[in-house]
């Protein structure tokens, strides 16, 4: 399954990756400061930031990134990025603080968006996960998200 993000504002793009490496890079050197995240999770997120930051780089563009998933990769991600938005959500309230950057939310939207769009699109088990995580997804801006992202089968023919 093609899970797409975008097309979003570069710079929103841009705003909510500066704040993840910072969460990530803080994580990295404080061993168990994010108790329900391993380090290959965190490793695997640190691939997508590089990624999306290549993206994102520039002049104005619009932000659009796809990966192929198949279910089982997409419930791990969607998993594993839930439970760390969880924690990190728990925290910022503690301190009372923001969960992230506001010029951020568009693009983080358009993340969580797509990774729930998918699962739903999967049926079975998958969408049961993606239907109790859309309810409980921390910082998610309901009112600012424009609905699931696209979802594509792969390209044929081409």
């Amino acid at each position: 399954m093609r899970i797409v993000v975008g097309p979003v504002d570069a710079e929103s793009a841009r705003s909510w990756i500066t704040y993840a490496r910072d969460v990530l890079r803080r994580a990295m050197v404080a061993p168990g400061s994010l108790t329900d995240v391993d380090d290959t999770v965190l490793m695997v997120f640190s691939e997508l930031l590089d990624e999306w930051e290549l993206l994102a780089a520039g002049d104005a563009m619009p932000f659009t990134w796809h990966m192929d998933l198949d279910t089982d990769q997409l419930v791990a991600l969607a998993e594993a990025f839930h439970g760390l938005v969880v924690e990190l959500a728990a925290a910022a309230e503690a301190r009372g603080f923001a969960l992230a950057p506001p010029a951020g939310q568009v693009f983080y939207d358009a993340v969580v968006d797509a990774m729930l769009a998918g699962l739903l699109a999967a049926g079975g088990a998958a969408a049961v996960l993606g239907t109790r995580l859309e309810a409980t997804w921390p910082g998610r801006n309901q009112v600012l998200a424009t609905g699931p992202a696209v979802l594509h089968s792969p390209p044929t023919g081409r």
